[in-house]
């Protein structure tokens, strides 16, 4: 018997959507179509309307949202045959529960192998927001896969049942080839992605970026749910298979396990019933941090050691410019032993150099002192007249020096004493130092 044709639109339907969802829910669901008969004569069996009429039980103010099966953008006839959940059917219904004052607490209950992508991100950012306002838990009873397990990373808290299941993150499309229809397609040229054929590896290529795009938007939002980086999602949260409850909440994708009376008793006695987790930056104790977050400690600590390398860097750079801005001639040996020290300023740099200075220019002054020769006795008569010009003349070496210191008031109060000035100008006859101009 063929398929009936409104059955071969929900097939076509299937096939064309990108899912977050296992493999085995996915070979269900298109079982379930190929299966289902005549729409209408199920519909009058069934004797339910189409849409998937939602309930919400609250328990002492205590709001339980179920989200089972596979998840649908939208309620339909095979969201009823099949057990599924619409998203637009829950979104309603949590709202409800978001804004009924008398529901102090919710807890969204998970038992699904993920869905549809289409509508998921809304419904996370949905349960996000709600955290604003009041206490949004998940408790995951069986399964929280793929796509549920988007939803369930948006609560604050995930418990689990400890046989619970949760992963499968990633993005597939199922696509089929009708190749008995008997039509013939044409695209225009203007749209060559339009319509890609799977069957080729240009088609595939394309309907794979797709996927990874998808994919990515998936792990990028699970990452900021829990708190941990992409890498960590992508290393530790199953890399697309599931992990049991226990390792789950090892790696970091569930908090804690527990059962669902549990956690309703828990609420109803207020010993978790806290006001609602903020969004953003929350205070905890470095231990918890590192037992939280252990990828996000150690990236913090590389970042800050590369910024502290930085600036030490940039702080010797500066250290060693200084010095060497210091430069004075017969101290090059000290300056370039500061510089390399590691720890001398550049104002430290400075009294250093200045005492060495100073140490140098007394030995000077002594050298000066030990080569003078002795004084010489004083002329019997000073010069006077015409004469003294021409007996000057006739002095040389020491003697005229000698000379020179005596009849020069400028000489005496420059010098001290006359053998420091002829200590002075013997060393600049011998070249050891320049002779000071004027």
């Amino acid at each position: 018997m063929p398929t009936p044709i409104k059955n071969q639109r929900i097939l076509v339907a299937i096939q064309s959507s990108e899912w977050a969802i296992t493999s085995e829910a996915m070979q269900t669901i298109i079982a379930i179509a190929q299966g289902m008969g005549d729409p209408e004569a199920l519909q009058t069996k069934l004797g339910q309307p189409l849409g998937n009429t939602r309930i919400v039980n609250v328990r002492d103010g205590i709001a339980l949202v179920p989200v089972t099966g596979p998840i649908f953008r939208y309620a339909n006839l095979f969201t009823e045959v099949s057990g599924a959940t619409s998203l637009s059917s829950v979104a309603t219904d949590f709202q409800e529960a978001v804004d009924n004052p008398d529901v102090k607490a919710i807890i969204n209950v998970y038992d699904t192998p993920g869905g549809m992508i289409n509508g998921i991100s809304e419904h996370g950012s949905q349960v996000l927001a709600a955290r604003e306002i009041k206490p949004v838990y998940g408790f995951v009873s069986n399964r929280a896969q793929s796509a549920g397990y988007w939803l369930a990373s948006a609560c604050q808290d995930i418990i689990c049942a400890d046989t619970a299941l949760l992963g499968s993150i990633g993005a597939m499309m199922q696509l089929g080839v009708d190749e008995e229809s008997g039509t013939i397609t044409i695209i225009s040229d203007q749209s060559p992605f339009k319509n890609a054929d799977p069957t080729t590896e240009a088609g595939r290529k394309q309907y794979q970026q797709i996927t990874n795009a998808l994919a990515q938007v998936f792990i990028d939002t699970i990452a900021a749910n829990r708190g941990v980086s992409v890498d960590h999602v992508l290393t530790h949260f199953g890399r697309g298979g599931s992990l049991i409850a226990a390792d789950a909440i090892k790696a970091g994708m569930a908090d804690r396990l527990g059962t669902l009376e549990g956690l309703i008793a828990e609420l109803k006695s207020k010993r978790t019933l806290n006001p609602p987790k903020k969004l953003g930056p929350t205070a905890m104790t470095k231990d918890e941090l590192m037992q939280q977050h252990p990828d996000l400690v150690k990236a913090i600590a590389d970042e800050s050691h590369t910024a502290g390398v930085a600036v030490g860097r940039q702080q010797e750079r500066e250290r060693i410019q200084g010095i060497e801005g210091l430069a004075m001639p017969g101290h090059d040996a000290l300056i370039a032993q500061l510089k390399f020290d590691g720890i001398t300023t550049a104002e430290q740099a400075a009294v250093k150099i200045l005492h060495a200075e100073k140490q140098t220019r007394e030995q000077m002054a002594n050298d000066y002192r030990d080569d003078a020769p002795r004084p010489l006795p004083a002329p019997n008569a000073p010069l006077s007249g015409d004469d003294q010009p021409e007996a000057k003349e006739k002095l040389t070496g020491e003697a005229k020096w000698a000379a020179d210191y005596a009849a020069s008031a400028t000489l005496q109060e420059e010098y001290g004493s006359q053998d420091n000035y002829v200590a002075y100008m013997k060393a600049v006859e011998s070249g050891r130092i320049k002779q000071k101009k004027g």
